[in-house]
């Protein structure tokens, strides 16, 4: 599912509930692993800046957790 905006601090926290790797997906082919590290020393807030400005997809390890945000991104997007 394609990410659009969305609230930064809802978006993470339903990252932080996912049992399994949830990735960010560019056009080019890069991935991030959100939810690590890495994006919380970034700052979530701004990666999702920078995915409002391309095209980006959120792409879930576990099918339930890709089923969570996609709903979260439907009704987050239909507001």
């Amino acid at each position: 599912m394609k990410l659009k905006s969305v609230d930064a601090v809802q978006f993470a926290s339903l990252v932080r509930s996912c049992t399994g790797k949830v990735c960010l997906l560019t056009a080019d082919g890069d991935c991030m692993v959100i939810g690590g590290s890495l994006a919380s020393r970034i700052g979530l807030a701004k990666i999702l800046d920078v995915a409002g400005q391309q095209e980006i997809a959120v792409t879930c390890e576990d099918q339930q957790d890709q089923i969570r945000i996609e709903q979260f991104l439907d009704r987050y997007n239909a507001s």
